[in-house]
């Protein structure tokens, strides 16, 4: 009976899903990389990240979308970038309120099929469903490179009451009328002016940025970052002028800790912002909330009742003690 006892609470323990402390920088890409997880859920393989569980405590979760060809073999969704270094002790702790959060990375060989976001949103959902007590879906972000930039955009098109924060980095092709549905939902723009593969990456993507900029509400929630040339965080000029996700996962620094090179950045009031280390990308975005949505006129109901009762309650023993 021991034995049985014994098998049933390692498989428990098998099935719970655990967080991790994270490593410092200076363990090496490869390390931080082997802190991912690889997971599945009924279509999509992916790989996360999850930091030390405080109980009582949610974290915000971060999704990443590779560009095309990087999800061609299981772990390339990560490898092929260095967003492992958001799993780092440095990192993490630049994420407000919290000091902690989530990263998901699902994988699509192939390259991703924009009209299947139904199921990039099951994965996700799937996901959260191992923590649900643990990720703070008021604070749900997502970012992509290239094409996973595109379905970035379509994804927040798709559910625009889901996410709190976005960021399409040199999005191959723009559909203008995402925007109409972005407007309660924090974006930052990337672009880069020499982009080789899409040569208009720079104009369209200024073009969604003024769009939104005329309808979101809060100027804030909106930044358009364009460089007139890519380079590595050491300051190597790159020569894919494409590859502009290393701004992004390098978290807006250059290695000496200045804001990266040849780079502008403005929010939705036209205003230029300048970086100072260690706040850039992830101090800016885990600080977006999602909106509360307005209940529903049931739920109002509800509380209407439940407010008149014990108003009517607080009513009765007034009249008693005004008896006396």
């Amino acid at each position: 009976m021991k034995k049985l006892i014994s098998v049933f609470l390692c498989i428990v323990m098998l099935c719970v899903p655990l967080g991790a402390s994270a490593l410092p920088l200076s363990a090496g890409d490869e390390a931080l990389t082997g802190q991912f997880v690889q997971g599945l859920n009924s279509i999509l393989n992916y790989s996360y990240f999850a930091p030390e569980i405080i109980e009582g405590e949610a974290y915000p979760l971060v999704i990443w979308l590779h560009g095309l060809a990087s999800g061609n073999y299981s772990g390339d969704e990560l490898e092929s970038y260095d967003f492992c270094k958001w799993a780092s002790d440095e990192f993490q702790a630049r994420f407000a309120y919290s000091g902690k959060a989530f990263l998901l990375c699902p994988r699509c060989p192939g390259g991703w099929d924009l009209t299947t976001t139904g199921i990039l949103m099951g994965c996700i959902e799937s996901f959260i469903s191992k923590y649900p007590d643990s990720v703070d879906t008021s604070r749900i972000y997502i970012a992509g490179f290239s094409v996973g930039a595109v379905m970035v955009l379509r994804m927040v098109n798709d559910y625009p009451n889901f996410f709190a924060g976005a960021v399409p980095i040199s999005a191959t092709a723009q559909n203008l009328s995402y925007v109409k549905n972005m407007k309660n939902t924090a974006v930052w723009f990337f672009a880069n002016e020499k982009d080789m593969y899409i040569g208009a990456n720079a104009s369209s993507t200024r073009g969604s940025y003024d769009l939104l900029k005329d309808v979101i509400s809060d100027k804030s929630k909106l930044r358009f970052t364009w460089v007139s040339s890519a380079v590595t965080p050491g300051g190597k000029t790159l020569p894919v002028q494409h590859y502009m996700w290393r701004i992004f996962t390098n978290d807006m620094f250059m290695e000496d800790g200045s804001q990266y090179a040849f780079s502008t950045t403005l929010d939705g009031s036209g205003n230029t912002i300048e970086f100072t280390f260690p706040n850039g990308i992830i101090s800016w975005l885990s600080s977006q909330i999602k909106p509360a949505l307005a209940p529903s006129s049931q739920a109002v109901g509800v509380w209407a009742k439940l407010a008149a009762f014990f108003k009517s309650i607080a009513a009765w023993f007034r009249s008693l003690f005004s008896l006396k």
